[in-house]
């Protein structure tokens, strides 16, 4: 089962979107700030983490870069509303998803990631 961590200040979104890819079949762990995710990074393991550029804590590229320095072989998904942050991908993330309320593009491209590092 694909362990995936959400990380986004928006707590009704970030537990709908817990429910939804929960109910894909993966083990999904939400955390509101940059802080406690780099912590649960530390101490575990993740397939794929969702992540809101916009937490509390560390911000932006700061933020992509300590998660990329704790675990290289996780797939990131940059999942955020501010299209300021399209060159993901200088950065090391996978893929770039904009927050729009529909999580259909979200659970597509989580899909697609963890097909291709199966």
């Amino acid at each position: 089962m694909p362990r995936i961590l959400v990380v986004d200040g928006e707590i009704p979104l970030a537990q709908r979107c817990r429910s939804e890819l929960e109910q894909d079949g993966h083990d999904v762990h939400t955390i509101p700030d940059a802080d406690a995710a780099l912590g649960w990074l530390e101490a575990n393991d993740a397939d794929l983490v969702v992540l809101d550029l916009e937490v509390p804590g560390l911000k932006g590229r700061d933020l992509m870069t300590e998660i990329l320095s704790h675990c290289r072989h996780t797939r990131i998904i940059v999942h955020t509303a501010r299209a300021c942050y399209r060159d993901f991908g200088s950065w090391g993330a996978d893929a770039f998803v904009m927050k729009t309320g529909d999580l259909a593009p979200l659970r597509a491209t989580i899909s697609r990631l963890l097909r291709r590092a199966a």
